[in-house]
This record gives structure tokens, sequence and C-alpha cells, in this order.
């Protein structure tokens, strides 16, 4: 091992993966270009079917790589959780999801930097910039201070479903986390599409967390994203992502009994104008009034948005936006350059 190597943190990027022979290649690569000295990839197969194991054999001799295919298919998020607790070694972890990729090769080495800076600091992230069928949207970029409290965030977060204001949002992508704490905070229990969401959400509150200036990664939209069209089923049982974070607050006792219940209604009507939205963009507006009939046993707090001028705006704007997505694509967007 260099003195770099053993002056300087093992961080780990786990690559998580199943069927995405055709981008697991910009993922790794991107992975391998970092310019961090103690560095591991695992690349987590679960169980694929297609050509991902031969074309990890490229690269087997890098030492920094490694390949491990699973005995049987775990699903997305038991995918997730194996490599966290069964297959990395780091002091710090990035999840890059096999059909994402990194953009920037310092940004492994300034999170760690942010991550050092303080001992409070449990989490570095930075922006990215969407895919979506090949074509990258060009989205306004947010600019948050360098050091931000992890509670502050999580009591903003229905801003971000809501689409208001400069909103901190931790993509998945660029989350580079301390691995015990995660580890003890039971990450990645939830098998549901907010999975990422749910675990580094519990894991901020009364702590610290940094901003890293950049873009530095892609996250790739195409027909075969699990938040491609999910039914209106999967989009209930997300909305453990709410109640799994307002059970932690009260256990933690972060504000006061008034404050997290109004922070839970919130957040759950936000949610449910957002879903429905997506139900809307991926074409089943039908779905609807069974969707809000079920959310509203569930969630009482759901019934104050029928008909409220947010939501009819927002399945409004949903339909034309759907009607008119070719178009919307080619005016605001521009090719993307992947990583190579």
């Amino acid at each position: 091992m260099s003195t770099g190597q053993s002056s300087a943190p093992p961080v780990s990027i786990m690559i998580p993966t199943y069927n995405q022979e055709r981008f697991l290649a910009d993922a790794v690569q991107s992975a391998l270009a970092q310019d961090y000295p103690n560095l591991e990839i695992v690349v987590a197969d679960d169980c694929s079917t297609d050509g991902t194991q031969a074309l990890a054999h490229r690269w087997q001799s890098d030492p920094r790589f490694t390949y491990v295919r699973n005995a049987t298919n775990l699903g997305r998020v038991g995918n997730y959780r194996h490599a966290l607790y069964e297959l990395i070694h780091g002091r710090w972890a990035l999840n890059l999801d096999g059909d994402d990729y990194l953009c920037d090769p310092s940004f492994i080495s300034r999170a760690v930097a942010a991550l050092q800076a303080r001992e409070d600091v449990v989490l570095a992230f930075a922006e990215i910039y969407d895919v979506t069928d090949g074509v990258r949207v060009v989205d306004v970029v947010q600019r948050h201070p360098p050091l931000l409290d992890g509670s502050e965030v999580v009591r903003d977060y229905a801003a971000l479903y809501k689409r208001q204001g400069s909103v901190v949002f931790i993509p998945h992508q660029t989350a580079v986390y301390d691995v015990a704490a995660a580890r003890a905070m039971d990450f990645y229990r939830c098998d549901i599409l907010s999975a990422d969401v749910e675990s580094i959400l519990r894991l901020i509150v009364g702590r610290k967390i940094a901003f890293v200036e950049g873009t530095v990664a892609c996250w790739r939209h195409h027909g075969a994203n699990a938040t491609t069209r999910p039914d209106a089923a999967t989009l209930l049982r997300n909305f453990a992502v709410v109640d799994g974070v307002f059970a932690h607050l009260e256990r933690c006792g972060v504000w006061n009994a008034r404050a997290r219940q109004h922070w839970r209604a919130d957040m759950v009507r936000a949610k449910f104008v957002d879903d429905a939205r997506l139900l809307i963009f991926s074409g089943q507006a039908g779905a609807l009034p069974d969707f809000y009939r079920r959310a509203c046993r569930r969630y009482p707090a759901v019934a104050a948005c029928a008909f409220s001028p947010k939501l009819v705006r927002t399945l409004a704007a949903a339909t034309v936006r759907r009607a008119l997505r070719p178009w919307l694509a080619t005016a605001r967007s521009r090719p993307a350059g992947q990583h190579r």
C-alpha cells in the first residue's frame, strides 16, 4: 500500500446492477477515473441474465475493482443492502447504480475532505444532471452553504415534492456517507422506490452534512428504470418514506409534537400531489381516483388535496407536459456527453 493510500481513509463505491450491460461500463469507468488514492469499486450483480458478468472481466486486473455475482436475485433494494452490509470495506461509501455515472474525477477527494473537516459531518453530497432517453436535460443548479444542518434539511423536505424554492436535494448518486453510521441506522431497510430517501433522511437528523460544489454525476432515465412507470399500489407503499422518517423524529425528540405532526401532514399532501403528477405523466390517469381513495384511508391529510388549486395546476401541467414531451425534450435539452 502506498503512503497516499495508508493516510487516506478507504472509500467504497458500490455499483449494484441488474441487466444493465449497456450502461455498466460508464458507471465502472467513471468510478475508476476518480483521483482518490484509497478506493474500492464493488459491482454487485443481482443475477443478471445479460452479458454483465462477461463485461466485468474487463476490469478484473485493476486491484481497486471487485465483481460479485449474488447467489440469488435479491431485488433492487435487497442488493443495495447486501452490498453495504456484506461486500464493502470502506470508511465512507457511495452508491452508484449501474445505469448512472460520475462526471467529475475529483468528486470523491473533495467529498472526503469535506467529511473530514468536522467530526459531526455524516454525509457529503453534490449536484447531478438528468439524462432522459439519451438527452441531457439542463436544470437550474442550486447553490447551498458548505455546511448544513440535517434536521433543517428534513424539516424543509416537503418543499422538494412541491417544487418550491431552493430546496436541498440529496441525490443518491452523490451521497457519500459514513458506513458505520448507516449500518447502525438500518440503511435500506424498506423495499420501496424511495428506500434511499428514507434512509438518508433518518441518517442526517441531528447531524451535519456537507455540500460539495459542482455537478458531479448523471442520473440516467430510460425505459427500464424502477421509477419509470410505477403503479398506484407501488406509489402508495412508497409513503413509507414519510412514516419511517416521522417515527425516527419521534424517537429522537426532534422538534415538538405539534411541529412533527405538521411536518407529517405537509409531507403526505405534497407527496400525494407529486405522485398524482407522476401517474398522469406515465399515462395512468385512470388510476388516480382509486389512488386518492386509498391514500385518504391511510392518510386523512390527503383529503385536503381534493380540488385544491395546487393539485389542479399540477395535474393540468402534467397532462400538457405529457402531450408535449417530445417537443419539450428537444427544446430544453442538449445531447448528453457520456463519460468514457
